[in-house]
């Protein structure tokens, strides 16, 4: 077995001799931190906060929630800010942003990972808005002021908000997320992974328990606004997801706006639409959430938006 290697520096430290983002140099920076709380069963939960520029303790601020997807992820007390995840740019703007960790994510162990299997949307749920609780017994968020956000199974999360749990979230922006599982099973590339590694169960199988994990088994308790994000080619979790959903709530009379991205798969790949989607998360935030702030300016993005109609507008 080769030897440890060890490495030398010019008088005994590192140096450092690049700038990745010279941009980011003199903006102001919410502060950022690694919180831990109990669950209502006791499982203890932590994720990561950043607080709102100009933070004032005594104050509560808007907040919003992003959710990872997966649900085998996690998210990292490290630099977080993307078109998807823009913690920093909703800090900047006077938001608290929580990211949890919730059971089903990475980081933790085999137990931990496999914690949310069989109850999909149950208590994995439950540890976000236990997380919110934990943040406004502290004093730093609005309780009547919650959005959420995310993408895939954060996406997922996010539809669950905006109607089973609708009552306590006031904003929600879904990106190319679940909302029916029994369609989704017939939909998506990777049945047999959903079923068997984040489910454990076959939702042809177990109709009703689908159904009440799925966000369309509850539209009649949506009342939140949403914006619904979509790539036209995804094929993970393809389009009529999002089509369902915003039928659905079109058909309840939610404040709902939709856009699909032209050539764009799971995720977003071309700049144009991600600096859309980063402008119109932050408007509809602001919008539903306050406070109002600086947006970046709008780039044409080639999306199509659907404001009424049922189909696109491109």
């Amino acid at each position: 077995m080769a030897a440890p290697r060890t490495w030398a520096f010019p008088g005994g430290t590192p140096e450092r001799i690049t700038e990745s983002d010279p941009g980011l140099d003199g903006l102001p920076r919410g502060a950022q931190e690694t919180v831990r709380y109990a669950a209502a069963d006791g499982l203890e939960v932590e994720g990561v906060v950043i607080r709102p520029v100009g933070f004032e303790n005594g104050t509560r601020y808007p907040l919003v929630v992003i959710v990872h997807g997966g649900p085998e992820s996690q998210f990292l007390d490290a630099w977080i800010n993307s078109y998807s995840r823009p913690g920093h740019a909703l800090a900047e703007r006077g938001f608290v942003v929580f990211f949890p960790n919730y059971r089903g994510s990475t980081g933790r162990g085999v137990a931990y990972s496999k914690a949310d299997h069989r109850d999909l949307g149950g208590q994995e749920f439950a540890d976000v808005l236990d997380g919110i609780d934990h943040l406004a017994a502290k004093g730093w968020v609005d309780p009547e002021r919650v959005g959420m956000m995310g993408g895939s199974y954060g996406g997922y999360f996010t539809a669950l908000a905006v109607t089973r749990y609708s009552e306590r979230f006031a904003a929600g922006v879904e990106l190319f997320g679940i909302t029916n599982w029994e369609s989704f099973l017939g939909q998506s590339d990777i049945p047999i992974e959903n079923a068997m590694v984040h489910w454990d169960r076959w939702c042809y199988e177990h109709v009703d328990l689908c159904r009440k994990a799925s966000p369309i088994g509850h539209i009649d308790k949506a009342d939140t606004p949403t914006l619904i994000l979509q790539g036209e080619k995804d094929l993970r979790v393809p389009k009529p997801q999002s089509d369902e959903l915003y039928a659905a709530l079109r058909w309840k009379k939610v404040p709902v706006e939709y856009v699909i991205y032209p050539r764009e798969a799971h995720g977003f790949r071309e700049r144009a639409h991600r600096v859309d989607t980063l402008t119109r998360t932050l408007g509809w935030m602001e919008r539903y959430l306050g406070p109002a702030g600086p947006l970046i300016p709008a780039v044409p993005a080639e999306a199509g938006v659907i404001p009424t109609g049922w189909a696109p507008a491109h």
